[in-house]
C-alpha cells in the first residue's frame, strides 16, 4: 500500500464526486456509466459482493485501485487515499472504515462507493458493474428496492436512494 501525495485525493473527489452522496455526473457522462446502487458489505471487504467486484476487476487486467475517503480528513489522515494492491484493499478499508471512501482503478473507469451508512454504488459499464454485483442491472435494481423498503424503518434514506437510481 501506498499513502499518496497531500492534495491527490482533493483531485480524486473534485473528478468522481457530485454533490451529497453522488458521482460526479461529468464522470458518469463521459463514457456513459451506470450507477447501481447495493447493500451495504463489511468494513473488511468480505462477503459475497466485495469477492466479485474485485473478481470483475481483475477480469479486466486491474491489479491496484486508487483509495480514498469522500471527505477531507486532514493531514493526520495520510490513509485516507492510498494505492493499493487488491490484496490490501481490505486492510485500507479497515483502516476508515467509519467514513465513506471511494474504490476506483487507475483509469478511472470503474469505481465503487462504499457507504458508512447502510449501502454502496457500484458505477462502471453495464459488463462491470452486473459482474459486480453479479445479476443483471433490472434485478439488481429490484434487490435494492426490497432491501431499501425492508430497512426504510431504520434508514429513512433508503428508499429514497432506491427512486433516485431507478430502483
Amino acid at each position: 500500500m501506498e499513502y499518496l501525495a497531500d492534495g491527490t485525493s482533493a483531485v480524486l473527489r473534485a473528478e468522481l464526486l457530485g454533490a451529497g452522496e453522488e458521482f460526479n455526473p461529468r464522470w458518469l457522462g463521459a463514457a456513459d456509466r451506470i450507477v447501481v446502487p447495493a447493500e451495504e458489505i463489511p468494513f473488511d471487504m468480505s462477503g459475497p459482493f466485495a469477492a466479485r467486484f474485485l473478481r470483475a476487476l481483475r477480469h479486466r487486467g486491474i491489479g491496484e485501485l486508487l483509495c480514498f475517503t469522500a471527505e477531507e480528513l486532514g493531514a493526520g489522515y495520510p490513509e485516507q487515499a492510498a494505492r493499493c494492491a487488491l490484496d490490501e484493499v481490505a486492510g485500507w478499508r479497515r483502516a476508515v472504515g467509519q467514513f465513506d471512501a471511494i474504490l476506483v482503478d487507475e483509469n478511472r473507469e470503474h469505481a465503487v462507493r462504499l457507504s458508512a451508512d447502510e449501502y454502496v454504488l457500484v458505477a462502471g459499464d453495464r459488463a462491470f458493474v452486473e459482474a459486480a454485483l453479479g445479476r443483471t442491472i433490472a434485478t439488481a435494481r429490484a434487490d435494492f428496492r426490497d432491501y431499501a423498503a425492508d430497512m426504510a424503518e431504520a434508514s429513512h434514506h433508503l428508499p429514497a436512494l432506491a427512486d433516485k437510481y431507478g430502483c
